[in-house]
């Protein structure tokens, strides 16, 4: 079981984003489950003492990266934790310390529309319609702030593509660089990529010869035809020398499991692209909004608990918020004015973009300019589509957007936001053991499969979705400036555009 405890600024600073266990574990339950399913566990609201919270800080901290510890220690006066089930397992009569669990940060799958790219005062906005931001941001940390030596191979665009192919391919990168995007572990503990004790995984290594040390007696020899055939496949176009016929099996056991296992939802990718999209009007436009505090996600969802004040004595009491049909319909439709999800698969562009310095920016923008003209022709579809449904039909998700009044509306805008970003940041788990005596016939629970390796043998996988703490509204100044400082300097440095 897994224990997850409130943490607090280590510099004494105020926080004004609520991250108490038992609020987490309500966005959990009202939120994120009806997005993702099965694929996400509430956990359990427990009791515990500043007694034993200071234990648990004092063994805790050795093993807590430095730039974690400077930011945060773990909140003594709470009074509550989230208890959790292990996502490094999986329930069964095999030894747990067989299983192997491949911890992966996505990232954002999807390129805003290039209709809210278009902006008169920054000549090169229309560039985040064309490239992943994930890719620019690499450049960045990079070139400028240091924070990794080398740039990352993967591109977050191509594991959500949902080819089979190109997301194998571009998870083999992410074990080349895999950055603080990629840990793996073997029966709970981490097995690669191999970092110092309390060291942060920013700027890991190529972690190939970790992963075939440690998982090599997991995966049995590939017949020669098969292994030549799979490396080929892998590195025609990479430039990077052959990997181990172990990092063939696992990769292609994880692209296998993320379009395997599927909920009532979808896939996790699915899930995850769904929510992605709830941030239809961009950075930039929320940071234009006024300046609230967080806003309140679960009224639109289920229950929640409201502060009241009363002769300066702040109390918490939980009450049942009733928003409008149009308020809570808002939430998880989708807005009129996003073009149909067709706009949304990945590009190939990006990957060349992000190894090419010297890439013409006329070629660049007609892509843009393709990407927009699509998108005019498909919402004016859309809009024809919508004028000749009836009044009945006219009165569903779509229709909510004219039902909600302004100051409501910019609510939910800010709502879907910090959603979206929340969900860009989280993390998937996937646990896998080997189970060859399972029958052909047997069913796997949702959020779960049974697949077949390279190597003919049979393994069990199971997704969990982890790290869905809500962002902080007051973040929002902060991503803004970074996201400006990114976009120039990839103009500029890898451009080379004046």
């Amino acid at each position: 079981m897994i224990l997850r405890v409130a943490k607090k600024s280590a510099h004494g600073e105020p926080d004004h984003h609520d991250n108490r266990p038992e609020v987490y574990h309500r966005v959990l339950k009202d939120v994120m489950k009806e997005h993702f399913g099965e694929f996400v566990q509430s956990g359990r609201v427990v009791s515990v003492d500043s007694h034993f919270a200071g234990q648990l800080a004092s063994i805790a901290a050795p093993f807590r990266p430095q730039i974690r510890s400077e930011n945060s220690t773990i909140d003594l006066q709470s009074t509550t934790a989230l208890l959790m089930a292990d996502a490094t397992t999986v329930p069964g009569p095999w030894n747990q310390e067989d299983v192997i669990g491949i911890e992966i940060k996505p990232k954002c799958g999807t390129l805003p529309l290039a209709l809210r790219c278009d902006d008169d005062k920054d000549e090169h906005r229309w560039l985040r319609s064309v490239v992943c931001k994930y890719c620019m941001v690499q450049h960045h940390k990079s070139g400028v702030t240091g924070v990794t030596s080398e740039i990352s191979n993967y591109c977050p665009l191509e594991l959500f593509s949902g080819d089979q192919a190109r997301m194998r391919k571009v998870l083999l990168r992410l074990l080349k660089r895999p950055q603080n995007n990629l840990r793996i572990f073997r029966g709970g503990k981490m097995v690669a990529p191999t970092v110092k004790e309390g060291a942060a995984t920013l700027s890991c290594p190529d972690c190939t010869d970790d992963v075939t040390d440690a998982l090599k007696d997991c995966f049995g020899n590939l017949e020669p035809h098969q292994a030549d055939t799979e490396k080929k496949e892998e590195h025609n176009d990479v430039g990077e020398e052959d990997t181990s016929s172990t990092c063939h099996c696992l990769m292609d056991l994880v692209t296998k499991t993320l379009l395997a296992a599927t909920t009532e939802k979808g896939t996790v990718l699915e899930c995850l692209l769904k929510v992605h999209r709830l941030d239809e009007w961009g950075l930039e436009n929320m940071h234009k909004l006024p300046k609230k505090q967080d806003p309140d996600i679960t009224p639109f969802v289920g229950g929640a608990t409201t502060t009241t004040t009363n002769n300066n004595n702040t109390k918490n009491s939980s009450t049942t918020h009733n928003p409008t049909t149009a308020s809570s319909s808002l939430l998880s439709s989708q807005p009129p004015l996003m073009a149909p999800s067709s706009l949304w698969v990945s590009s190939p562009h990006c990957m060349a973009v992000q190894h090419t310095n010297q890439t013409e920016k006329d070629k660049l923008y007609q892509i843009y300019k393709k990407r927009r003209a699509k998108e005019e022709e498909e919402l004016l579809l859309l809009q024809q589509q919508q004028q000749q449904q009836n009044t009945e039909e006219m009165n569903g998700s779509q229709d909510c957007w004219s039902q909600a009044l302004p100051s409501e509306l910019d609510e939910v805008m800010l709502a879907r936001f910090i959603l979206a970003q929340t969900c860009k940041d989280c993390s998937l788990m996937l646990s896998l053991v080997k189970c060859n005596h399972v029958d052909d016939g047997s069913t796997a629970a949702p959020g779960s499969c049974f697949v077949k390796a390279l190597d003919g043998n049979t393994w069990k996988c199971e997704i969990s979705v982890l790290d869905l703490q809500l962002k902080a509204l007051s973040r929002i100044p902060v991503w803004a400036q970074n996201d400006s400082k990114v976009l120039q300097h990839y103009t500029k440095a890898v451009l080379k555009w004046n």
